[in-house]
């Protein structure tokens, strides 16, 4: 239980109290059912029996620092491409190079390649083709007002942009 906070109290073991089964009990088998509740909400329990019916109950829970380890999987955030995964590509590829490379090969190649999952794979290549169409129209329509192109897109910035809709 080192690097999280600890609480600590005695229980009196003696007690009439009522378990979950609904009878009278000497309050150890309440304390047990009270530890493993804790203990399926995450928590680290101690019970330490003591003589005369006591009972010393430690329970130690996340730090905030802990709290904030727990919660970095990345559920909702943007997508990056840095490349360094990669076996095929880095993150300066031009993207319509990429696509055609993509295209040209199977999910799993293509997946590797990228240094993704399958789901990630279908993800970042449907990006990638709708970033790089659109690039290409954005870059039409520059040149017919007499504008330079904005030049190559990259790799990494078609994966982590999202598509205008």
């Amino acid at each position: 239980m080192e690097n999280r906070q600890k609480i600590t109290f005695y229980a009196n073991t003696i007690s009439a109290d009522l378990c979950r089964h609904g009878a009278p009990t000497t309050g150890v088998g309440c304390l047990d059912d009270l530890a493993e509740a804790l203990r399926a909400l995450g928590l680290e329990v101690e019970v330490e029996r003591r003589p005369q019916g006591r009972a010393k109950v430690t329970i130690g829970y996340p730090t905030p620092l802990d709290a904030g380890q727990a919660r970095t999987r990345r559920a909702g955030r943007r997508s990056y491409f840095d490349g360094s995964k990669s076996t095929v590509f880095n993150s300066s590829t031009p993207a319509a190079d990429a696509l055609a490379w993509l295209d040209a090969h199977s999910v799993d190649e293509g997946a590797e390649a990228l240094g993704c999952s399958r789901s990630s794979y279908f993800r970042w290549r449907d990006r990638l083709r709708q970033n790089v169409t659109e690039r290409a129209a954005l870059d039409a329509q520059r040149q017919r007002a007499g504008q330079e192109p904005l030049g190559p897109l990259t790799l990494s910035d078609a994966i982590q942009r999202k598509p205008q809709n």
